[in-house]
């Protein structure tokens, strides 16, 4: 007998010449009896990976709950000034449940450029809080502080958190423009952190 039908013999279970006294006893697999289960090393790895995976996903959630409490808010609009150079436009309701930190504004008129700004002595921006435009209501101005015959357009002014302007769940924030340019397009951009509250 060859050393591969005796391979083949000894793989299958079978008494060979060579080994009638040892035969290797080969068992087809099936499951055992009740009670007799065994966890072994292949499960212990599954249920350790598991539990990885468990705290991966946990710190996952964390990030995104900040994430989805904090976020960058852009919001833009655009209108013209009257025959008296006045505008007032606004640009953003904060949702309820959120509150909203004002860390940039940005306004352009017109064909001004910052190399060839609108100069005015009376002129001023202002950041209103509300739709309301009257007393109480501003919350940031340029230009800051007041110059006669400052430059006026275009304009852009950055805060941080600290000293951002901070507007709660359902106010309006707004842009007034007295004295500017006369019948003037204007587009007003804001940008800043919007969170739960």
């Amino acid at each position: 007998m060859s050393e591969q039908e005796t391979y083949e013999r000894h793989r299958m279970g079978l008494k060979t010449p060579r080994v009638e006294d040892k035969m290797v006893n080969i068992q087809s697999p099936h499951a055992p009896p009740p009670g007799e289960e065994s966890v072994g090393p292949t499960m212990f790895d599954m249920v350790v990976e598991l539990r990885r995976a468990q705290e991966v996903s946990k710190f996952l959630l964390s990030q995104a709950e900040n994430l989805l409490k904090r976020k960058t808010v852009v919001a833009k609009a655009t209108d013209a000034t009257n025959a008296a150079g006045l505008l007032e436009l606004p640009i953003y309701q904060v949702p309820q449940g959120f509150q909203f930190y004002l860390t940039r504004w940005n306004v352009e008129g017109g064909a001004f450029t910052p190399g060839a700004p609108f100069s005015s002595a009376t002129a001023n921006i202002q950041i209103i809080n509300g739709r309301n435009f009257g007393v109480g209501a501003i919350m940031d101005f340029l230009p800051n502080p007041p110059a006669a015959n400052g430059n006026i357009l275009p304009a852009s002014n950055t805060d941080g958190l600290e000293a951002a302007c901070l507007f709660r769940g359902g106010e309006w924030i707004s842009l007034l423009i007295r004295s500017g340019p006369a019948s003037t397009q204007i587009l007003a951009r804001i940008q800043g952190v919007q969170e739960v509250v």
